[in-house]
C-alpha cells in the first residue's frame, strides 16, 4: 500500500535582529522580515541549527544568530503587532537540549540497527542513566528487544514534541495541543494531507519525525556537534567542508 505524502505548510514567520533583555531574547519588530519554509530541507536545517544551540550553553550570540535566520521559537509574523515578541532564554536552552537529545539518540539507534547490536544505543542511554533493567543481557533476543525499547522511547519523545498540551513537558505556548492535521482540496476530487505545526519547536520535531519515519540516516558532526543528514557518498562524520578542514588541521597538529 502506498501512502499519500504529507505536506507541512508554513505560516508567515518573522526573522531579524534581536537583543537580550532580562534573561529574554527580544525580536526587533520594526526591522523584522517575513518568510516561510519553502521545503522540507529548510525545516530540517532549522531543526539541526536549533538542536546544536544546546552545545553552546549561555552563548547569546548563537541565539541572536538563530533569530536572524529563523526568528523566535513561538512568535510568528502575526504576533508582531502585539509588541511582545520576547521569549525566555531558559526555555530556549531547554528546547534545544531536548531536540539535541533526539538527534543524538537517533544517531546511536541507527548505528545499533546497522551493526545489529544494541551496544551503541545502550552506551548512549547509559550516559543519562536510562536503560531497561528488566531485560536481562543473557536473553536470547536481547539486542532486538533493547532496540525496540529504545525505538519506543524515541517515539514517545517525538510525539510529545509534536503534540504536547499546556500541561505537558515540553509545554505548548498556545495553551493547546501543538500540531493539527487536516485534509485540503487541491483539485476536483484531489486532496492532500496537511500537518500544521504552529511554531518552530513543533516544526523541528516534525522534521525529525519525517527523517526517522523514512529511515533517513543522521549523524552528529564530530567537530561542531550539529546533527546532519549525510549524502549517499558522504562517509565521514563531519557536516561541512569547513568542519572537514578543521578536523584535518586537528589531526596534523596531533601527529608527533
Amino acid at each position: 500500500m502506498e501512502f499519500a505524502p504529507v505536506r507541512v505548510p508554513s505560516p508567515a514567520w518573522a526573522k531579524g535582529q534581536a537583543w537580550i533583555e532580562d534573561g529574554e531574547i527580544v525580536l526587533d519588530e520594526k526591522r523584522a522580515r517575513p518568510y516561510g519554509f519553502e521545503d522540507r530541507d529548510s525545516s530540517q536545517r532549522m531543526a539541526f541549527d536549533l538542536a546544536v544551540l544546546s552545545k553552546h550553553p549561555g552563548d547569546v550570540q548563537e541565539v541572536k544568530s538563530f533569530v536572524g535566520r529563523y526568528g523566535l521559537l513561538w512568535h510568528s509574523w502575526d504576533d508582531l503587532r502585539h509588541g511582545e515578541c520576547r521569549e525566555s532564554l531558559q526555555d530556549w536552552w531547554a528546547e534545544a537540549g531536548r531536540l539535541y537529545f533526539v538527534g543524538a539518540f537517533y544517531d546511536a539507534l541507527t548505528k545499533s540497527k546497522r551493526e545489529r547490536s544494541a551496544t551503541p544505543v545502550q552506551n548512549f542511554l547509559r550516559q543519562f542513566g536510562y536503560g531497561f533493567p528488566t531485560l536481562p543481557p543473557t536473553h536470547k533476543d536481547f539486542d532486538t528487544l533493547y532496540m525496540i525499547g529504545a525505538s519506543k522511547m524515541i517515539e514517545d519523545i517525538i510525539n510529545d514534541g509534536l503534540n504536547a498540551g499546556p500541561n505537558r513537558d515540553p509545554q505548548s505556548r498556545q495553551g493547546k495541543r501543538r500540531t493539527w492535521w487536516g485534509l485540503k482540496v487541491v483539485g476536483p476530487g484531489d486532496f492532500v494531507l496537511l500537518q500544521y505545526p504552529p511554531d518552530l519547536v513543533s516544526r523541528a520535531y516534525s522534521a525529525f519525525a519525517w527523517l526517522i519515519a523514512n529511515d533517513v540516516e543522521t549523524r552528529i558532526c564530530e567537530v561542531c556537534y550539529k546533527p546532519f543528514s549525510p549524502t549517499p557518498r558522504q562517509k565521514s562524520d563531519v557536516c561541512s567542508e569547513t568542519c572537514r578542514n578543521t578536523l584535518k588541521s586537528r589531526k596534523r597538529r596531533a601527529k608527533p
